[in-house]
């Protein structure tokens, strides 16, 4: 596992909350005018200046290390380690401390297969059941769709993404690919049409690397070990926790606490180490498209494929935006310059691995703690210094392409990453499509816009960052037409739909509160003798007790730990979300028969109105987390 899912479903109260703080405060940030006189500006090099910008940037974030590498076709430019890579041993970060790089590793999955397709020895519209039968998975349309090779380094499967067992699992060093993949297969289960949509699954790439296995003959860390690794000069990148990661592996820190090394089920997908310094000669060989000193290990035209995803029905119309081969497409700042390369996320570590082609430069930036707003703020640093004398590219003036006209509206996404996770994903990727004059926009209840689009040509939409094809309308085979706005896909929903949910949402987090409210009022009335009112007391105390489980399960992880171990495996948090949500929905429909039994038998019904409208949300809820499963998961057994 590359990157550190937070279990979605701890996440709905958030939602709710954060609907009642929207229509409770507003909060205003302000700079503070500088009341130094200006100085005047010192004749630096602009990679003297990126460096000082780095260091302080790391020490205002409290990043304990940084591991940085820039380099251009003709040379690394900056090659270092910033920072500390153990505070408590006080051991400093050179450019030889290894990082852990998560998921930026599935680039070596991609570049193995692309070698072994080079040399005639796969295909990648190979069929995977063909390949490798005895891996476990299902698809219902293999008939007709069979899973290919391609979907599973494009993403293009339909499975989910690992599951909170596979999280769990206490894995080692010793274990092989295809003992892991033996593991836990209940999330290799096709959704939807392989090759149709897009869904991020780690296990798919997986499942790639034991196919390199298979066919090579050799285990594939040894395959990208000979082919990748040693021709690149990286002797101490690896996949294991080896002499060079106990002696110079900088320690992973998250929210402050040191973590424990952590071995991966499944290790091609993201247990990589390695150095700023190694990683230089691998941005290197990217940069010049398979080349590294006087060898080619790759060709030039399987970097063009690498940078460019084929399988989902969006890019078979063009669409350019999004993920390639185990490559990431993306830009910045409106210069409309792709970069492609990998971020990768663990528990106390962060990457972001980048090279634009038409620069001919590239990036690699290594974090030992998850802080993603300081990963984000140097990578704005380092990309304007790469973008210096790069000018914004003028936009051909076109009006919005007829096709396009017809998507305002509502619509919800149709490819979640995971199942257990649709619940949320239904929520918060609830979006409007709108067209204003020349630009198609796409915005969110929680993230405002997201997406500007405008015409690049008739018949695609640009992403005004990458200046790639980003927007097309496709007919899925399951859904009917939809929109692909880079690899994510809508379908269009009634407003009554899009309305009733987030009010229904709202009033929940706004009649929780005056619930609890009016508890404390009673209960103080009571302490002061102001009443001796008793009777209802079970109408107003007991929908509170509701919203305090539906809390708890929540915010269990808080209490009891929200380790990868912890929700993958039976532990005081797993258990206390799965009893919490069952005990939720005993008191909620509970709440909802007393409320309807009391307003038929009290004449002081209204009185009580609160108590009725907050138990018949707390019903609707219960039905809507039954729908989704929620209600009673067993995380550990998902």
């Amino acid at each position: 596992m590359a990157t550190k899912q937070i279990p979605h479903y701890s996440k709905l109260l958030h939602i709710f909350f954060f609907l009642f703080a929207c229509a409770t405060q507003q909060v205003f940030a302000q700079t503070a005018p500088s009341s130094e006189p200006s100085k005047p500006v010192s004749k630096v090099k602009p990679l003297d200046e990126l460096k000082a910008a780095v260091e302080k940037l790391r020490q205002e974030t409290n990043t304990p290390a940084v591991g940085i590498a820039l380099v251009n076709k003709d040379e690394v430019s900056w090659v270092a380690g910033l920072g500390q890579a153990n505070l408590e041993k006080k051991i400093k970060a050179d450019e030889n401390t290894l990082f852990r790089i998560a998921s930026t590793s599935k680039m070596f999955i991609g570049l193995a297969v692309l070698k072994l397709v080079e040399e005639g020895k796969l295909h990648l519209d190979d069929k995977v059941q063909m390949l490798t039968p005895e891996i476990t998975f299902q698809n219902k349309w293999e008939a007709t769709h069979p899973v290919l090779l391609v979907h599973l380094l494009e993403h293009t499967t339909g499975w989910d993404d690992m599951h909170p067992a596979d999280f769990g699992f206490d894995s080692s060093d010793t274990l092989d690919i295809k003992d892991g993949l033996a593991f836990h297969p209940h999330s290799r289960v096709s959704r939807w049409v392989p090759g149709t949509r897009m869904a991020y699954c780690s296990t798919g790439t997986v499942v790639a690397a034991y196919i390199v296995e298979k066919v090579s003959g050799k285990k594939f860390e040894d395959y990208v070990q000979e082919n990748f690794f040693q021709p690149l000069q990286m002797p101490t990148t690896s996949y294991f926790e080896s002499e060079a990661v106990k002696k110079s592996g900088a320690t992973l820190y998250s929210e402050g606490v040191p973590q424990r090394y952590q071995y991966h089920l499944y290790r091609p997908d993201g247990a990589l180490n390695t150095s700023a310094k190694e990683m230089a000669n691998f941005l290197r060989f990217l940069v010049q498209r398979g080349r590294f000193g006087d060898q080619t290990l790759l060709s030039a035209a399987s970097f063009d494929r690498m940078e460019k995803g084929t399988s989902t029905l969006g890019a078979a119309k063009g669409v350019r935006a999004g993920y390639g081969l185990t490559s990431m497409s993306n830009g910045f700042d409106g210069y409309k310059i792709p970069f492609y390369g990998h971020q990768g996320r663990v528990v106390g570590g962060v990457t972001d691995l980048f090279y634009a082609p038409s620069l001919q430069q590239g990036y690699v930036i290594m974090l030992n703690t998850d802080n993603y707003e300081a990963l984000d703020r140097i990578v704005d640093l380092v990309r304007q210094y790469l973008l210096r004398d790069s000018q914004k590219k003028a936009v051909p003036d076109l009006p919005m392409p007829t096709e396009f006209k017809k998507l305002n509206g509502w619509y919800r996404l149709i490819n979640p990453r995971n199942e257990i996770s649709r619940f949320v994903d239904d929520i918060t990727n609830l979006s409007t499509f709108e067209v204003e004059g020349k630009y198609l926009l796409r915005s969110t209840l929680f993230d405002g816009i997201t997406l500007k689009a405008q015409a690049m040509d008739n018949h695609h939409l640009m992403d005004a960052n990458s200046g790639l094809a980003a927007v097309a309308i496709v007919n899925d085979p399951l859904e009917g037409e939809v929109i692909q706005v880079r690899n994510a896909m809508y379908k269009s929903i009634p407003g009554l739909y899009f309305w009733g949910l987030n009010i229904a949402l709202g009033s929940w987090a706004v009649f929780a509160l005056l619930n609890v409210i009016m508890v404390a009022v009673v209960v103080v009335r009571r302490m002061l003798h102001k009443t001796s009112e008793a009777r209802n007391i079970k109408l107003i105390a007991l929908p509170m007790l509701a919203t305090f489980l539906i809390v708890l399960a929540k915010f269990s992880g808080a209490i009891f730990g929200e380790g990868d171990a912890d929700w993958g495996q039976v532990s005081a948090t797993s258990v206390t979300t799965m009893i919490c949500s069952l005990a939720y929905a005993v008191v909620s429909l509970y709440c909802l028969w007393l409320a309807i039994r009391q307003i038929r038998q009290q004449a002081q019904a209204k009185v009580y109105w609160h108590a009725y409208a907050l138990s018949l949300l707390h019903g609707l809820l219960v039905v809507y987390l039954a729908y989704y499963g929620i209600i009673g998961i067993r995380t550990w057994a998902y």
